[in-house]
C-alpha cells in the first residue's frame, strides 16, 4: 500500500517567524517528492509545476523510484485517496507536543531536569534570576528555528532589545564554546525509539546553512533518556535533537542538549537518501543563485552516480525561485569539495 504525502512547513513553526523560513510560502513542499515510491500520491504546489520535468528526469536518472502520482495543491482542503494511509514522516500535533519540550526550548529544559540530563546553564523569562548570570550570554526565542531569535547579549539592554525584537517567552543561556553543534535524529512510534544518525551542524553565524555526516562524536546515549521518555508519552514522529559538543580540561567533551524539533528538518532527507542511494558520507548545503528556473542547468558528470556512490541530488529544489537550491552531496570530502565547486559553476 502506498502512502500519501504531504510537508509542508505550517505547524512546524510559529506564524509568525514562518515568513522568515526560506520555503514556507510552499516552495519546501516539493522536497519530499525524492523520497517517494511508485505507489506514493504526493501534493505539491501547482506553482512548482513547470520544475517538475527537469527535477523528474533528475530522479530517473540517478535511480530514485519516485511516485508520478501529484495532486496539485489549490490551497484548498485534500482528502486522503482512498485506500492511502498518510505519510509517517510527520504525524504528530505540534500544540500536543510544546508542552512536552518538543518545539519549546523552555519545556524542554525543564523535561531535561526531570530526567537529569545536563543541560547549560538557563534561565527562563518568567525569572529575573538572569540578572545573576555573567554577560555575554545568549537570548533564544523559546518557540522559534533556523537560528530566527538567537541574540548574544554583552549588556542589558541588549537582552532588552532582543525582548523588544523578538518576543517575551524567551530563554537566556549561558555562552558555549562548542567545537561542534549535533543533530540526534530519530523516529518514535508506539512507545519506542529508532536511531536514525547524528549529523553535524554546518553554520554561518547562527544561522544553521547545512549538514555534513559522518561525525565522530557519538551523542545517543545522552539523548536516548529523552527519546524513550517522549516515546513512553505517546508521541509518534521525527524527532531532531540539538546538541553542543563542549571541550572540557580532561581532553574529553561535554554533550549537552539545547532543544528538540519535530517532523522532518532538512537533515532528514540526506539521511533517509543515504539509506535509499546505499551511499555513506554525505553533506548538505544551500546554495545560491543568479537562475529562477533550471532552464540550461547541466549536471552531466556531477548528478549523483550508483556505480562510484557519489554525486549531487536536489532535495528542496522548489527553492530556486528565490535563488536558492538545497542539494545533498554524497562521497569522500575530497569528491564533495569538487562536485560543490563544479556545481557552483553551473550555477
Amino acid at each position: 500500500m502506498g502512502a500519501y504525502v504531504s510537508h509542508d512547513l505550517e505547524g512546524k513553526y510559529p506564524a509568525e517567524i514562518l515568513p522568515f523560513i526560506p520555503g514556507s510560502d510552499g516552495l519546501a513542499s516539493g522536497r519530499p517528492w525524492c523520497l517517494t515510491h511508485r505507489d506514493d500520491v504526493i501534493t505539491i504546489p501547482r506553482g512548482l509545476r513547470a520544475h517538475l520535468p527537469y527535477v523528474g528526469d533528475h530522479y530517473a536518472r540517478i535511480g530514485l523510484p519516485v511516485t508520478q502520482q501529484i495532486v496539485w495543491d489549490t490551497d484548498t482542503p485534500v482528502e486522503v485517496p482512498s485506500g492511502m494511509v498518510p505519510s509517517a514522516l510527520c504525524t504528530d500535533n505540534p500544540q500536543r507536543t510544546y508542552h512536552l519540550g518538543i518545539g519549546d526550548k523552555n519545556a524542554f529544559m525543564r523535561l531535561c531536569a526531570k530526567l537529569v540530563v545536563v543541560t547549560p546553564i538557563t534561565y527562563f523569562s518568567d525569572k529575573l534570576e538572569y540578572l545573576c548570570l555573567p554577560f555575554p550570554f545568549m537570548y533564544k526565542r523559546a518557540i522559534g528555528g533556523c537560528g530566527i531569535g538567537v541574540v548574544r547579549c554583552a549588556t542589558p539592554e541588549d537582552v532588552h532589545a532582543a525582548i523588544r525584537e523578538h518576543g517575551t517567552y524567551y530563554q537566556l543561556q549561558e555562552m558555549l564554546s562548542a567545537t561542534a553543534w549535533l543533530t540526534v535524529q530519530c523516529i518514535t512510534t508506539r512507545g519506542t525509539t529508532q536511531h536514525l544518525a547524528t549529523t553535524e551542524q554546518l553554520l554561518e553565524g547562527y544561522s544553521h546553512v547545512g549538514d555534513t555526516f559522518p561525525t565522530p562524536y557519538d551523542v545517543w546515549s545522552v539523548v536516548a533518556p529523552l527519546a524513550e521518555h517522549l516515546a513512553q508519552c505517546g508521541v509518534r514522529d521525527m524527532l531532531e535533537f540539538n546538541v553542543a559538543v563542549v571541550p572540557q580540561t580532561d581532553e574529553g567533551h561535554a554533550f549537552l542538549p539545547v532543544s528538540c524539533k519535530r517532523g522532518m528538518g532538512s537533515a532528514l532527507y540526506p539521511t533517509l537518501l543515504r539509506y535509499e542511494l546505499g551511499a555513506s558520507a554525505w553533506s548538505a548545503r544551500t546554495l545560491y543563485t543568479t537562475r529562477r528556473t533550471f532552464d540550461g542547468l547541466d549536471l552531466t558528470g556531477i548528478e549523483y552516480d550508483c556505480t562510484r556512490r557519489c554525486g549531487i541530488v536536489l532535495v528542496n529544489w522548489g527553492l530556486i525561485e528565490t535563488g536558492r537550491l538545497n542539494v545533498a552531496c554524497y562521497g569522500t570530502s575530497d569528491e564533495q569539495r569538487d562536485l560543490y565547486r563544479l556545481l557552483e559553476e553551473r550555477l
